[in-house]
């Protein structure tokens, strides 16, 4: 595990004698934009009667946590 600018870094590898027999990797984009993590905090309760202002927040949101995916945002 190791910190990074954009938060937790975990590689895990399962050994089998001498040999890799599993690997993971969790990226700081997974704990970032799962639904419990910070960019959820910071959308869910905000109030949503401005569509440019939600579209500003959640872009300068995103940013801030840095993706390494496109995204958009989809109004229901």
């Amino acid at each position: 595990m190791v910190e990074t600018a954009r938060g937790l870094l975990m590689h895990e590898i399962v050994l089998d004698g001498e040999r890799i027999a599993d690997y993971f990797i969790v990226a700081p984009t997974e704990w970032n934009f799962h639904p419990q993590g910070p960019l959820a905090g910071w959308l869910m309760g905000r109030a949503a009667n401005d569509r440019e202002a939600v579209q500003r927040f959640a872009a300068r949101a995103v940013a801030a946590l840095d993706p390494c995916v496109r995204w958009e945002l989809k109004w229901l």
